[in-house]
């Protein structure tokens, strides 16, 4: 579902606008990394949220 809710969200944003997505899992996180390229958007920022958990954060431009 988090895919779903970054998509509904990006495409109500104009170009160029930037949103941050925090994840929780390496596998919500690949998803969204996968959905969020093959839109054509670009992921500028990606790491760990919080070093002691499974905590994500992206920062993605839409194009």
């Amino acid at each position: 579902m988090t895919t779903v809710y970054v998509r509904t969200r990006l495409d109500a944003m104009t170009s160029g606008q930037k949103l941050r997505v925090l994840v929780k899992g390496e596998e919500p996180k690949r998803n969204v990394s996968s959905a969020v390229r093959a839109l054509g958007h670009e992921i500028i920022e990606e790491n760990n949220a919080n070093l002691d958990s499974d905590r994500y954060c992206m920062l993605i431009i839409k194009s």
